[in-house]
């Protein structure tokens, strides 16, 4: 189980934290200065799109199932 995180305004997903994870996914995109959060991993890696290459060299994982 997991818990999402929502705008109360709009909406948007914010986060995503698994049940006995200390760790939390933040959707960077989804913040107004996105530029000052330095990505430490990627997250969910098998749902990036081909073309995108961000963060090269970053630790990589895929979605829990």
């Amino acid at each position: 189980m997991a818990k999402r995180g929502f705008c109360d305004h709009c909406g948007t997903p914010l986060f995503l934290k698994y049940d006995g994870e200390s760790d939390v996914a933040l959707l960077l995109g989804a913040f107004d200065q996105a530029d000052a959060l330095i990505p430490t991993h990627h997250y969910g890696i098998e749902g990036r799109l081909p073309w995108v290459n961000i963060g090269h060299g970053l630790p990589e994982s895929m979605t829990l199932s």
